[in-house]
């Protein structure tokens, strides 16, 4: 139950933060934007340019929910706990599949952030920063699901790092190649 509670409350943190990023894209364009006027980039820069104070807010609002939802620092440590459950489908879910939600919210709004280079290198330095010491820990584990919670973690990091880079083929692969490893790791692990 204490577990539980922590997962619901780090999503928490992560939907204010995305709700605080829509709210303040509301403010910037002064409509409802959508992804495909998110690709029109003459549209975005011209808004950006003028309230880059307000991008900045946007992009650090999308980095903390994507840390929030893929585990990465400071809310690294609610996925080990999660996928402590008796279940090998909750840690499937949570190990392999959950976790990948900040990537995916990276990568769809990166015409936000793009063009700001203190929001690259913050993504990139979360990312640098938690797969360091998410491998430490993992070397350390003494459970499977803990070991393999951890890797994930790293693994993450890295594709932060891939994110931020500018690398969205090369992460989408890494991404995918993730999902799949932990799921086989997790199905094949002993009781």
């Amino acid at each position: 139950v204490k577990n539980a509670l922590k997962v619901f409350s780090i999503y928490r943190v992560g939907d204010i933060g995305l709700i605080l990023a829509m709210w303040m894209c509301h403010h910037l364009f002064h409509e409802n934007i959508t992804f495909y006027q998110l690709q029109n980039e003459i549209l975005v820069n011209s808004h950006l340019e003028n309230h880059s104070i307000i991008g900045i807010f946007v992009a650090l609002m999308i980095l903390i929910t994507a840390a929030a939802k893929s585990a990465q620092l400071p809310f690294s440590s609610w996925l080990p706990r999660a996928m402590e459950g008796p279940t090998p489908s909750s840690a499937i879910f949570y190990g392999s599949l959950s976790v990948h939600l900040g990537i995916f919210l990276l990568l769809r709004t990166h015409e936000l952030w793009e063009h700001q280079t203190s929001a690259r290198v913050i993504i990139a330095l979360v990312g640098l920063f938690t797969s360091i010491v998410s491998t430490g820990i993992a070397r350390v584990q003494s459970s499977v699901k803990s070991q393999i919670a951890y890797a994930s973690i790293s693994q993450i990091g890295l594709i932060f790092i891939e994110v931020a880079l500018g690398f969205h083929n090369i992460a989408l692969i890494h991404f995918a190649g993730n999902a799949f490893l932990r799921t086989y790791q997790l199905l094949v692990s002993p009781s």
